[in-house]
């Protein structure tokens, strides 16, 4: 499966490519928990480009594989992908229920990484909803686990308004 690397280093196409490889061979073969993980990065450039509405099929169809196969990790990633495009596209209260599932579900696995993630986008979404408190309580919360886990990706994020 497709890692992402040529996301961080910022060679997108490639990246693509990879994402796109790695959806084709898990549905090949019938591997549900890669199909449904590649169907959540393969949003990450639609909605880079403002595309939500391109991107929520492959959302949807992510989750369900999810759902339907108990599919822990995917489920919480998903949900956090998920929660951010209904976000971007205005959906706040399906994006609001869909982040706080996430974040339940990451508080139980004890997935601190997606859990900060989800924070800071739950901080992201009452910050549109234009309840500044809520903001920065969520916001301040993922910028807490970030710094104990030394993450300056998700501290970063936290400390963008």
């Amino acid at each position: 499966m497709a890692h992402g690397y040529g996301v961080r280093s910022g060679q997108l196409e490639q990246a693509k490519e990879e994402i796109d490889q790695a959806l084709t061979i898990s549905r090949s073969v019938g591997d549900v928990f890669s199909q449904s993980f590649s169907l959540t990065f393969a949003v990450l450039f639609k909605n880079w480009e403002g595309l939500y509405d391109a991107a929520l099929p492959l959302l949807s169809e992510g989750v369900m594989i999810a759902r339907e196969h108990h599919l822990l990790v995917p489920l919480i990633y998903g949900c956090f992908r998920y929660g951010i495009t209904l976000t971007g596209k205005g959906a706040y209260d399906e994006a609001l229920a869909t982040m706080e599932e996430g974040l339940a579900l990451a508080e139980k696995a004890g997935d601190v990484f997606t859990r900060l993630r989800l924070l800071n986008s739950l901080g992201w979404l009452y910050f549109e909803l234009g309840d500044l408190e809520r903001a920065l309580d969520f916001n301040s919360r993922s910028a807490e686990g970030a710094r104990e886990r030394r993450d300056p990706e998700i501290t970063a994020n936290a400390y963008r308004p």
